[in-house]
This record gives C-alpha cells, structure tokens and sequence, in this order.
C-alpha cells in the first residue's frame, strides 16, 4: 500500500490529459477538522470484484496521528469535489449498522450508508431491482439494496423480495434491489445499503444548524454527565467542546476556536483518545497561527507532538503552520520552532 500526499498526485495527472479517475470516499461521521495526506489502494487489490473499471477507483482516506486510514470531514469531500480537475466522480460512504427484525430471529447486520451515485461509479448492475440513485440520497429515501449472501441467508432467495418492507434498526426500508454473487462492498462485511444523505449535513458550511446540532449534542452530553466510551464512540461534555473548537475552525473563525476551547477540560476525557486529545492542539495552533500569535501555536503544536509523536510529521495542516511562522520568523526563530520543524522534517 503506497501512502501519497494526493495534491502532488493530482498535479503530475494534469499532465496526462487523457487521465480521469473516479473516486471512492470514506465519509466521516464525527464532526472536526482532519488533515490531507491520503492513503491509495492500489487497484490490483480491486481487478477481481465486480467493478466495471477497477484500475481507475481509487480509495481515498486521511492520515490521522495515531492511523494510517481515517475518513475524510464533509469540508474536505467538498473540496476535492470542486477542485480535483482530474476526477471523474466522488462518491463518499460511510459504515452503518442494523438491527433486523421482523423476518426470522433478530440480527445485527453491518451496512454502508452511500451517496447516489456510489453505485454508478463502481459500475455494477444489480441481480434484481436497482441500485440506489441520486434521487434516494436527495429525498433520504427509506430504500436498501442487499447483498447475495444476506438474500439467500435471510430471505431464502425469494425473487419477490424487491418492492417489501424490512425493519432496520426498528424502521421500514422498501428493499429496492439486491447485488449479485461475488459483489462485496468496500467494507467486506457489509450486507446492506442505505442513502447517505450527505449533502444536506450540517457539517458542510452552515454555522447556524451546525451550531443548533452541537447545542443538541450538548443537551445530551449534559444528561450523561461524564464522558466515557459507548460503543468505541467517545461522547461527553468534553467531547463536544472539543468538536466546537473543530467546528470554528472548519468554518474559519479563529476568534471562536480560541473561545470554544476556554470550555475544555482534557482531564475529563476517558483514556486513550490521543487523536482526539492532539486534535484540540492542532485547531488551537491554527487559530493563534492566523491571529500571528506563533509563541502560542507552537506550545499548541509542541502539546500535540507530545500526546501523539507524529502529529506534526504526518499531518500536512500542521506542517504548513510551521511553514507560515518560519517564514515570518527568518530572522528571528525560536529554538522550539527550530526543533519542531527539524522533527517534522521540514528542515534539515
């Protein structure tokens, strides 16, 4: 597996004309700001699943302190939508899990969620009914798409199964389409489909319903009281205080993050978590770096170095930071920011 820094890559494509790939993306479902050095699978890995055109898919994924594969913030899909010259197509998608119920003996299912024209891009006609379309995702359709395995696992292979209703996590879905044999999803284990209705998320560009959700998200951490791991999800009051720091950062507002993280306590945060504990650093580094308060950014990058040690050296937004308080401090550069920068192998 090749790890690349995807903006040199897609300049070197410029170069091909006849050159267009289409993308597959995995979406993140918790809200902050993530960095852009991706992750590619390489095609080969993909030449005997059922996709029309696999040497062109590719895979693409963010390098996060502690990963080597973390899903991209619905920010960064919309950048690569509008300035990838050399993609044909995204399609972003996400995990999912079920409860089946209502046919046969209750079961947990694992599942994507995927947007409109996942289907379309991986090329891969159904064995019945249809695929999910832009519509489904637009509408966010209560309609899935089943696996071969889960129909003949499940539903006896019953041809009748396309236009009924199944219970998902205690709602109804109209089964729209069921995949050949052979077909997997990006996510192996998955058996069924949903709409991913992504781009009405708050988490694109609106402050006002991003801020209401947070709000919510609060009421509700206030009613746990603490914070804690459910279900390998970190959620507390904490928690979403360190997303309203991700959140102004996102969304550019220096002043707001550097408010927000007033409200944090990391001593509340339950062990582990040390993406989530350098992320507060790295959010904090770039709003004092637009505030031109570099003595301040670099204690924060110094603080996320220190709980995650390749922080600085993998994330491509740090690294700029470091870049930008260098060049205004030729003259006069700091020992920290010298050693900071010589770690992260920016200088040499």
């Amino acid at each position: 597996m090749q790890q690349l820094d995807l903006r040199p890559l897609l300049r070197r494509l410029t170069h091909h004309a006849g050159f267009s790939a289409v993308v597959i993306v995995t979406l993140a479902v918790g809200i902050g700001a993530t960095t852009t050095v991706f992750t590619l699978v390489q095609a080969v890995l993909l030449r005997d699943l059922l996709f029309a055109d696999p040497d062109r898919l590719v895979w693409m994924y963010n390098l996060r302190t502690e990963r080597d594969r973390a899903p991209l913030s619905i920010p960064d899909l919309l950048d690569y939508e509008t300035s990838a010259t050399t993609v044909e197509a995204l399609a972003p998608f996400t995990n999912w899990t079920a409860n089946l119920t209502g046919s046969g003996d209750a079961e947990r299912l694992e599942g994507v969620r995927v947007a409109g024209g996942f289907f379309g891009l991986l090329g891969t006609s159904p064995l019945l009914g249809r695929t999910l379309q832009a519509a489904d995702e637009a509408r966010d359709e209560r309609v899935a798409v089943l696996t071969h395995n889960l129909w003949v696992r499940r539903f006896g292979s019953d041809a009748t199964i396309v236009g009924r209703s199944i219970l998902l996590n205690g709602a109804g879905y109209v089964v729209v389409g069921v995949m050949p044999r052979g077909f997997v999803f990006p996510f192996r284990d998955a058996e069924v489909a949903v709409p991913l209705p992504w781009r009405s998320d708050a988490r694109r560009t609106d402050r006002g319903v991003a801020w209401q959700r947070l709000d919510r998200a609060d009421a509700l951490a206030q009613e746990l009281g603490e914070d804690g791991n459910y279900a390998w999800t970190a959620f507390g009051p904490t928690n979403v205080a360190i997303h309203r720091v991700s959140v102004a950062a996102e969304l550019g507002d220096p002043g707001e993050a550097v408010r927000a993280a007033e409200s944090v306590d990391e001593a509340q945060l339950p062990d582990g978590l040390a993406s989530r504990r350098a992320q507060i650093h790295l959010d904090l580094a770039w709003a004092h770096t637009q505030r031109k308060r570099d003595a301040d950014a670099t204690l924060h990058l110094l603080e996320a170095e220190r709980i995650a040690p390749s922080a600085i050296r993998h994330n491509v937004i740090a690294q700029e930071l470091v870049r930008e308080m260098l060049a205004r401090e030729k003259k006069a550069r700091t020992s920290a920011l010298n050693e900071l920068a010589l770690r992260a192998g920016l200088l040499h």
